[in-house]
């Protein structure tokens, strides 16, 4: 008889010694015809309206993040995880090291708000056209909005000089910039 195989995700077929037996769900996946599946016709879709409807739910999540202030629950400025080298740690740009500690002596504490300072469309679960969830949450922290919009413009944003030289319509570029002004 063969080894069982510790992926085995059918609950008929794993065997009654699986220390996991009990927790069926760990490690484990077994599609089921009911799973989420992305509807084909919006993947990569880059139509003005679909843009322009990432980019008006995703403000609104910005916005109701931003309600939670950091003095309302001992927040304090910088990320929620804190971390003595968030460059080498978690792989952080030295920019935006350098944008969110600028000037931390001027930012009271009471304009921190949660901020998930990531939000790309990678970050995005999406259903029938409706933001779902946010996730990928480890650069998230107590920022003003300020800070949070600056990160997101000159580390998160792809720049224009880096698509100067390919020569691309028009057309293809504002695809490309449409979230970079996310924060307004």
């Amino acid at each position: 008889m063969s080894p069982p195989n510790p992926y085995e995700a059918d609950p008929q077929k794993i065997p009654p010694s699986d220390p996991y037996r009990e927790e069926p769900l760990y490690g484990r996946y077994l599609p089921e015809p009911t799973d989420f599946t992305p509807d084909s016709q919006h993947i990569n879709s880059t139509t003005p309206d679909s843009l322009a409807a990432s980019k008006r739910q995703a403000r609104n999540v910005l916005k109701a993040l931003s309600t939670i202030n950091a003095s309302d629950c001992g927040g304090r400025p910088g990320y929620v995880v804190a971390d003595p080298d968030p460059v080498a740690n978690r792989g952080v740009l030295q920019l935006e090291r350098e944008i969110l500690s600028g000037g931390d002596d001027d930012v009271p504490q009471s304009s921190c708000v949660l901020m998930h300072n990531d939000l790309s469309q990678s970050n995005l679960i999406v259903d029938r056209g409706r933001i779902l969830a946010v996730v990928d949450w480890e650069m998230a922290g107590w920022f003003s909005w300020e800070k949070a919009r600056e990160v997101h413009r000159r580390s998160r944003s792809p720049s224009e000089k880096s698509y100067a030289h390919l020569n691309l319509p028009q057309e293809v570029l504002d695809d490309i910039y449409f979230w970079n002004d996310l924060y307004g």
